[in-house]
């Protein structure tokens, strides 16, 4: 299955590789649930076990990209770690 990149807008040959990019997050609240962890214990026990719920992210937007895009994005960020890691020293 092809896809279009949302970087470049090139169209990609079917079977290509995709990367996926987080575009935008936001902040999730869990709740919590009673007993929806269940299991047996060695001794054949039934044993129900809460989930404690908390906070959290989620994805709200992610791009595809093509591997070119990728690689290029890749070189850009090593590039800004350089830079930052100059600026660091000095």
């Amino acid at each position: 299955m092809s896809f279009k990149c949302g970087i470049c807008g090139n169209t990609s040959k079917p079977h290509q590789s995709a990367t996926r990019i987080v575009m935008e997050t936001r902040d999730k609240i869990y709740p919590v649930r009673m007993g929806v962890h269940k299991f047996r214990n060695r001794l054949g026990t039934k044993i129900e076990k809460d989930d404690p719920g908390g906070i959290g992210k989620e994805i709200a937007k992610e791009i595809l990209i093509c591997p070119s895009c990728a690689v290029a994005m890749n070189v850009a960020e090593g590039v800004l770690e350089e830079i930052s890691k100059d600026l660091g020293e000095k």
